[in-house]
């Protein structure tokens, strides 16, 4: 590996360079490294809904991504269209012409389960 020549930089470049090279040492030693979000059950329950919406975007080629927690954000011909419901994003879909078939229809959510639970307060 080229050892960096600190003398060459100027001073506000040396700091920026430096960790340049020291994270692609880590990168290096560690090339499997994946960090990935650590959503919760209801969170990833709530998206799934969008899960036709998403197919359908993905197939026509559309960029999308999450936001948090559930909102989908679209990005379509330069503009940022946020969806905050899968009835929303149905009728968005239906909007822009882009549905290829009847899709199912999208039901309320269902009643999530607290992920905590309650501990009595009775001794056995």
């Amino acid at each position: 590996m080229r050892r960096l020549n600190e003398s060459a930089l100027l001073p506000h470049q040396r700091g920026s360079a430096l960790c340049q090279q020291k994270s692609s040492r880590i990168a290096q030693r560690l090339p499997s490294v994946k960090i990935m979000a650590d959503l919760s059950a209801a969170t990833l329950k709530l998206r799934k809904e969008f899960q036709e919406i998403t197919e359908e975007l993905r197939n026509k080629g559309i960029r999308y991504r999450w936001g948090y927690p559930t909102k989908l954000l679209i990005t379509k011909n330069g503009g940022l269209k946020i969806i905050h419901t899968p009835e929303d994003g149905l009728k968005q879909l239906r909007e822009w012409g882009l549905l290829t078939g009847f899709p199912k229809k999208a039901g309320p959510a269902e009643r999530l389960i607290p992920e905590w639970r309650q501990l009595s307060n009775k001794s056995t």
